[in-house]
């Protein structure tokens, strides 16, 4: 290519007029001091600069981004709308909440999705599971893959959706304390990211160890008895620099190697103030915690302060603890405290046999398998029926072998298996006296499908039992509740819904008290016989199907024994229910006579025997609206009180009886008879 005259020109000039100047001057100097160097006009100058700084600039090339994946689906899509698309990659999210309100069963199920094609909202990677507390629950694990699976199945069958060897995928490993923690975190985390090509990590859970590593109350303890403040805050110091190192590493991990890190913490009791104001810092703490002003109970996420402004978003799981009046199931919610991707927000969900749905799928997908009117009654709020009504087709008899089969047994028609559906909740309060401990004990020797738990420690949030008896797998609660050492009351409840009975105890004998002959098999099936007067009020009723329900064993209870050898009489009198319990006894003077045709049956008590009186009725279980109140019934507090006024005012009489009466020995004097010796001998 021939240069032109200009470019010629041009390369003469600079050969000749440059020699005098180097490149740092052409880069830092005016073009006018350039001219006066070079002899160069002002304008040669400015050209000669524009040409060195073009060619240290390099070109602009336009630069094609490959598409990124940035969110992770639920397996939800109301869900994933409500987070505006999904679980955020690149980003720590903490999950929050109370026990029970499925935080691991959540993160379980985004196990899964990350494994699905990246068509349906997955990655195509694996998972790394690290738990602090408990294994991993592979057998839970399965369960939501196969619901997940036929689920999607259906709504995408062209698509080749496999879940077979889940497990094969989900890596897991389970730290035994704190250093063993930031161990694995720290150091072997970040290789396993890399060899497996995981797409999520899951913390299950972030405040075990530190509770156990860190002792914040007696730290408080030492700050307000240590001659130095120093020496007492010694482990939140150590403490939060160990959150802030962590929040720091998972942070740069999940920027890394783009993938979503989720973490749960646990919640504990926010002590709350009559005179908090708007500037309290726990009144603004309410916006990044969680929990509204008012909401009852309060609670926090753990590890304060310091942990909340090292996570880039926090989703709280609620779950209701109060029962409603129409019997509904306990309602659940996710909701989002604060993200960089949505506005704070609540949607209602619930946790089925293939996950944790939206209450809007569950209402759109799973309404072919569901019957309608129990999404109906469950969900969209219609009053349900009575629970007496519902429970009534189960008390008929507990013990007819007739067509239907038995009672106490639901036939699953896909099956033919039959489940056992009564099972009993026994357990008290603190404060439970000797007695009253070992008449609890009789009561669970007689009731071999019951399970006996240890003591329940609050007396006013007794709805806290249905989450106890859901635990263990309970339809019926048997609560005995002690007041001042000496009273005794009975709580009889049908868990979730109710209805629940109140019953105070009189007149309690054990066993070992009675010293009756007498035995009986234990786990053996009763009789049950009841006063006619138990038909004559509703409430009456009520109390009788209650009683049939949890002193009814059932027929193939897992601990019951095939016989029949005590009957359970029931009695009502003078408006209480009068409690004994007799064995059969059976005398035949053959030895291999028939019991129909020459034996001799007697009853005989052997205890125990207890006298109830009826305080109240409450529609839900331990909750709602009271349907019965004894208006009769006078508390032990106040007969105790009662009792002691009338000693009181039974002495106080007797004062007044003795100064009225030396009163009237002073006015009504005997006149002096004049016969007497003292008159008549005086001198």
């Amino acid at each position: 290519m021939k240069r032109t005259k200009r470019e010629k020109e041009g390369k003469h000039i600079s050969d000749e007029k440059l020699a005098n100047i180097s490149t740092l001057d052409l880069l830092t100097l005016d073009p006018i001091e350039i001219s006066r160097k070079t002899s160069m006009t002002v304008m040669e100058a400015e050209e000669l600069v524009c040409r060195v700084v073009e060619d240290c600039i390099p070109k602009i090339q336009s630069v094609f981004l490959e598409e990124e994946k940035f969110f992770l689906t639920t397996g939800d899509r109301e869900i994933d709308r409500f987070l505006s698309g999904g679980i955020p990659l690149g980003h720590v999210i903490e999950i929050a909440g109370e026990s029970g309100t499925g935080k691991s069963q959540f993160c379980l199920q985004l196990c899964l999705t990350v494994q699905l094609p990246r068509m349906l909202g997955g990655l195509e990677k694996g998972a790394i599971y690290i738990s602090t507390e408990t294994g991993l629950s592979t057998k839970r694990l399965f369960e939501i893959a196969k619901g997940l699976t036929k689920r999607l199945k259906k709504e995408y069958p062209n698509v080749d959706i496999c879940l077979d060897g889940v497990g094969d995928r989900v890596y897991c490993v389970t730290c035994v304390d704190l250093e063993e923690q930031d161990h694995i975190i720290h150091f072997q985390l970040p290789v396993a990211l890399e060899r497996y090509n995981a797409g999520l990590v899951v913390l299950d859970n972030i405040t075990s160890h530190y509770r156990a590593e860190y002792d914040i109350s007696k730290a408080y303890n030492q700050t307000k008895t240590s001659n130095t403040a120093k020496s007492g805050l010694v482990n939140l110091v150590n403490r939060s620099r160990d959150l802030v190192r962590l929040g720091t590493h998972l942070r740069s991990l999940a920027s890394k190697h783009h993938c979503a890190i989720i973490v749960i913490n646990q919640v504990s009791d926010k002590i709350t103030y009559d005179t908090e104001t708007l500037l309290d810092l726990n009144y603004q703490g309410a916006w990044f915690q969680g929990w509204n002003h008012g909401e009852y109970p309060c609670k926090v996420p753990s590890l304060g302060f310091v942990w909340s402004n090292n996570i880039h978003s926090r989703i709280l799981l609620l779950r209701s603890t109060l029962y409603e009046i129409s019997h509904m199931s306990p309602s659940r919610a996710l909701r989002i405290v604060f993200s960089p991707f949505c506005a704070p927000a609540q949607i209602d969900i619930d946790i089925r046999y293939e996950g944790l749905f939206s209450i809007q799928t569950i209402l759109t997908v799973f309404i072919v398998e569901t019957d309608m009117s129990t999404v109906y009654k469950s969900y969209i709020g219609k009053k349900a029926e009575k629970q007496t009504k519902s429970n009534s087709k189960y008390i008929s008899n507990f013990y007819s072998d007739s067509e239907n089969g038995d009672a106490s047994k639901e036939v699953d028609n896909s099956s033919g298996f039959k489940k056992i559906l009564q099972k009993v909740l026994v357990l008290s309060s603190r404060g439970i006296t000797f007695r009253q401990r070992h008449l609890m004990k009789d009561l669970v020797d007689m009731l071999p499908h019951s399970k006996k738990d240890t003591k329940f420690d609050m007396k006013s949030k007794l709805y806290h039992l249905n989450e106890i008896a859901e635990l263990y797998n309970c339809n019926n609660i048997m609560f005995f509740e002690a007041r001042k050492h000496q009273d005794l009351y009975i709580w009889m409840a049908k868990a979730p819904n109710g209805p629940t009975v109140k019953f105070h105890v009189q007149n309690a004998h054990t066993m070992d008290d009675l010293h009756l002959t007498g035995n009986c098999l234990k786990g053996s099936r009763p009789i049950l016989s009841f006063d006619a007067g138990f038909d004559m009020e509703p409430h009456m009723r009520l109390v009788k199907e209650l009683f049939s329900q949890i002193m009814g064993v059932p027929k193939g209870s897992r601990k019951s024994k095939p016989f029949v050898d005590h009957i359970l009489t029931f009695s009502y009198a003078d408006h209480k229910i009068w409690f004994r319990n007799y064995q059969i006894v059976e005398k035949t003077p053959g030895k291999k006579e028939s019991l129909c045709s020459n034996a001799d049956i007697s009853l005989v008590e052997i205890g125990p025997r207890f006298v109830l009186t009826l305080i109240c009725v409450l529609e839900g279980s331990f909750g709602g609206p009271v349907i019965y109140e004894n208006r009769e019934f006078i508390t032990p507090s106040k007969m105790r009180s009662f009792i002691k006024r009338e000693k009181s005012n039974k002495y106080h009489n007797r004062q007044i009886a003795e100064a009225e009466k030396s009163i009237k020995r002073k006015e009504n004097v005997l006149p002096v008879d004049p016969l007497s010796n003292n008159i008549l001998f005086k001198d």
